[in-house]
């Protein structure tokens, strides 16, 4: 591809701030780049999200600049500074070197980039050395591609076609690298995950030999990244060697392979959990809904502990549910998960298996007061990819129920049909005026209930009074 082209439609969508905060730099005599992930995007065509710069001013230097703006600085000893313009921040780095492991052989092997001094359309740059040794430090070659107002697109050794190619290859040796920060290992399988970068198999490899080293990642930081990793529009791809090379037990320091390699013996089921599991997950590869897809990522593996097979040799995972649920909170909440988050997915687990066929209307209600609305629709959507999935001759019945479910409860929603004992047009203070207190106001509120989830029209003041009334006058008895 020509850089001159390259070059003309990146600097066309450089967005104004930007190009101050460079121009501010530049006008103090300072080398300035933008850096890493915006220009990758760029070249990938995939959405931009952050843009990075980065310049060879000290942050006493940046601080003199940028006295008037809002700034911050998140990293004293590595040279990190936040610029906020228009309710935007825009990260600053000083360019540095670190002493990174490298080969000295200057040949490339096909799993990483070797140290190389050879220089691409740079040759007429002064300030190469330090742009050259800041490429070095950085973890992967396709964020380390630079802009520069005057030159262009920058880049060394191979690392533009490696962003073409999307490849994955490290600067340096991978497991020097990885062991200066095992979050690596992660970074380049969410880059597999979310922008479909190829991983090579010695990689996979160096990865499986090092990760042991993921204990030592916070558990916060192994969370949001297996988040990235999983709302990734190609993680059906890369998820079987993540599995395959025990990254995923050692994200949850959890044996989930066993629950996820187990081979259901089932006529519906003729495939592994981890198989049925992905192909569900798969239907949602455009979808970003994170609880949704962690629900669907843990709602079978429960099923080896529970499995039975009766006198006609067919197997069954009677309660898989609550225990799939379970062993989800125990690994959400060793990664920090919030209690909402570890509530929503442990219901959407424990209702995935409910007959719909068989639900009441009473019962339909009782459900949209237990999930809420919007949680009713996301366990419509994993019902439907869940049974989508199984391999059954009547598969047409099951979607069939499932968008019958789905009429039912959008007709009790629009009919704003009473849910909740806050939709009663009585309340507690009603009870008390007629000498009804303590804990007989909860019980009898809950009865009310009852009886309006089964006729609706029951749901006026007076009807409910009576209904009080009569409820407690028989609890005396």
């Amino acid at each position: 591809m020509d850089n001159k082209l390259i070059t003309s439609r990146f600097k066309s969508i450089i967005p104004e701030d930007v190009k101050k905060i460079m121009q501010i730099i530049s006008g103090y005599g300072f080398y300035c780049f933008i850096v890493g992930g915006a220009i990758r995007n760029f070249l990938i065509n995939e959405p931009i999200k952050d843009w990075d710069i980065c310049t060879d001013a000290t942050l006493e230097d940046l601080n003199t600049m940028f006295h008037d703006f809002n700034t911050k600085i998140v990293n004293k000893e590595l040279g990190v500074m936040i610029v906020s313009l228009n309710n935007i921040n825009y990260e600053i780095t000083m360019l540095r070197k670190e002493e990174i492991r490298l080969k000295d052989s200057q040949k490339k092997n096909d799993h990483y980039r070797t140290k190389h001094t050879e220089i691409e359309l740079l040759s007429n740059i002064t300030h190469i050395d330090e742009l050259l040794y800041d490429s070095e430090r950085r973890d992967f070659t396709c964020n380390s591609i630079y802009y520069d107002n005057q030159y262009g697109i920058l880049y060394f050794n191979n690392n533009l076609n490696d962003v073409l190619n999307k490849e994955i290859f490290f600067n340096g040796n991978p497991k020097d690298r990885i062991i200066e920060d095992p979050l690596r290992i992660l970074r380049a399988i969410r880059f597999a995950a979310v922008y479909d970068f190829k991983i090579n198999a010695n990689c996979w490899n160096i990865f499986y030999s090092n990760k042991y080293l993921i204990d030592s990642i916070a558990k916060e930081r192994i969370r949001d990244e297996f988040n990235k990793i999983l709302n990734g529009r190609y993680f059906y791809k890369v998820a079987e060697n993540i599995l395959s090379f025990s990254i995923f037990d050692k994200m949850f320091g959890y044996n989930i392979s066993d629950s996820f390699n187990f081979y259901q013996q089932h006529k519906y089921h003729k495939k592994t959990v981890f198989e049925h599991t992905i192909n569900s997950l798969k239907l949602l590869s455009h979808i970003n809904d994170l609880n949704l897809k962690l629900s669907l990522f843990f709602h079978d593996i429960g099923k080896k502990e529970c499995a039975e097979i009766d006198e006609n040799g067919c197997e069954h995972y009677y309660g898989h549910q609550d225990i799939s649920a379970n062993i989800a909170l125990n690994i959400m909440n060793n990664l920090k998960y919030s209690k909402a988050d570890q509530s929503i997915v442990n219901k959407l687990i424990n209702k995935h298996s409910l007959d719909v066929a068989k639900l009441s209307n009473k019962k339909c209600k009782q459900l949209i007061n237990s999930l809420g609305i919007n949680q009713i629709n996301k366990l419509i959507l994993f019902m439907f990819c869940d049974r989508l999935s199984h391999q059954k001759d009547n598969l047409i019945d099951d979607i069939f129920e499932i968008t019958q479910f789905r009429e039912r409860m959008n007709n009790i929603i629009n009919r704003k049909e009473p849910i909740s004992i806050l939709d009663l047009n009585i309340n507690g203070y009603d009870l008390m005026k007629l000498s009804i207190n303590g804990k007989d106001i909860g019980t009898t509120m809950e009865f009310l209930l009852g009886q309006v989830l089964e006729r609706p029209s029951l749901n006026n003041k007076d009807e409910l009074i009576k209904l009080s009334i009569e409820f407690n006058k028989k609890n005396k008895q």
